[in-house]
């Protein structure tokens, strides 16, 4: 067996019911050809890993049982044939997208989207694998493609790269905007994905981001202010100090990190003409807007989903620079053996950022 090890701890999620997760021993897997094996220093809990634990049936898709964990960092142990060897002993982040290299979207580097499999637009890309479909690097190791690791220079820390994954889906978001220097931003739901992408605007230059959560959201409205955000608080569905704060100077982009359908119907009103509604929250609910608004302010409304390769590699470039502050993100740690600790931690959303230690 590689390395004299047979056995490695791994936090498996064994079906869809609730809570049934557990921490078990798993032979280390082997690795094949095209395939290197990743020694995990730090992973950090997704939003999808939280519903997930908390037996949300629109994850009934996922192979159980799976090792849980998509956002994954750690150092290339072996290498598989076909692999070049100057990959070893290289700190590395895990892409948990494969490409199906066969519909459009990935022929265009748009595999967040892959159209391989169910054709629907609410269908689960195919092409999201680790921790989904393939074990994922809540675990001592793990084993990918060698496409799929992404290299970290030195001098970002593990707690940093064990969230670059989610600070990508930021980016990619970021991304669909355009232009984010000088503009004026509002972020509703200050979420790790709405806290990540308030630190991507402002390592952008963005001149003024305002922040709206719930009451309840006031210790992650705290982390936004330490991002250099303006944080407001909305109260039942009332949106009227935010509409008071910008109708002498709407925002040009606004991105909706909460879901919720109260956020589009209001937010186009703390628009300029020619803004961007980015749509980064997933809900089934529904929501109307004034066509004449859409239409005569030339309103764009865009919707996002994970992220990419380029957009993965953004994140990881800014992670080197020094405006691009995403250690404010970061709130617990915990070790793999705290494995429930951590679930429960990030299901209290007190902070933003839930870390996990082999």
């Amino acid at each position: 067996m590689l390395l004299g090890l047979l056995y490695m701890r791994a936090l498996v999620k064994k079906s869809v019911e609730k809570y049934d997760m557990a921490l078990m021993d798993l032979p280390v897997p082997e690795v094949q050809a095209g395939e290197v094996l990743v020694k995990v220093t730090a992973g950090s809990i997704c939003g999808s890993d939280l519903h997930m634990y908390l037996g949300h049936k629109g994850y009934s898709w996922v192979d159980y049982p799976i090792v849980l964990g998509h956002e994954v960092t750690g150092s290339v142990e072996a290498v598989g044939n076909e692999v070049d060897k100057a990959i070893l002993g290289k700190r590395v982040v895990v892409n948990p997208y494969i490409p199906c290299n066969r519909c459009e979207n990935c022929v265009n580097s748009r595999e967040n989207i892959c159209e391989a499999g169910t054709r629907t637009l609410t269908a689960p890309p195919r092409s999201l694998q680790f921790g989904f479909r393939k074990n994922g690097g809540m675990a001592e190791y793990m084993v990918v493609p060698g496409d799929n690791v992404l290299p970290v220079g030195d001098g970002v820390p593990d707690s940093i790269a064990a969230i670059l994954e989610s600070i990508a889906v930021g980016v990619h978001a970021v991304n669909k905007a355009g232009e984010i220097k000088n503009q004026d931003i509002v972020i509703f739901g200050p979420g790790p994905i709405g806290l990540g992408i308030t630190a991507v605007c402002k390592g952008l230059g963005a001149n003024r981001i305002i922040v709206a959560g719930l009451s309840d959201d006031q210790g992650r409205l705290e982390i936004a202010e330490k991002l250099g955000a303006i944080a407001l608080t909305i109260n039942d569905n009332d949106f009227s100090n935010i509409i008071t704060l910008l109708q002498e100077n709407p925002a040009r982009v606004i991105f909706d990190c909460s879901g919720h359908p109260s956020v589009p119907e209001n937010s186009i009103h703390v628009l300029k003409k020619g803004g961007e509604l980015i749509l980064v929250g997933i809900s089934t609910g529904k929501f109307s807007l004034p066509m004449d608004y859409m239409v005569r302010g030339e309103i764009c409304i865009k919707g996002t989903y994970g992220t990419n390769k380029e957009s993965f590699l953004q994140a990881i470039n800014y992670a080197g620079l020094p405006q691009f502050t995403y250690e404010h993100i970061i709130t617990h740690k915990f070790k793999l053996e705290e494995s429930v600790a951590a679930f429960e931690a990030a299901r209290a959303k007190k902070g933003a950022k839930v870390l996990i230690y082999p």
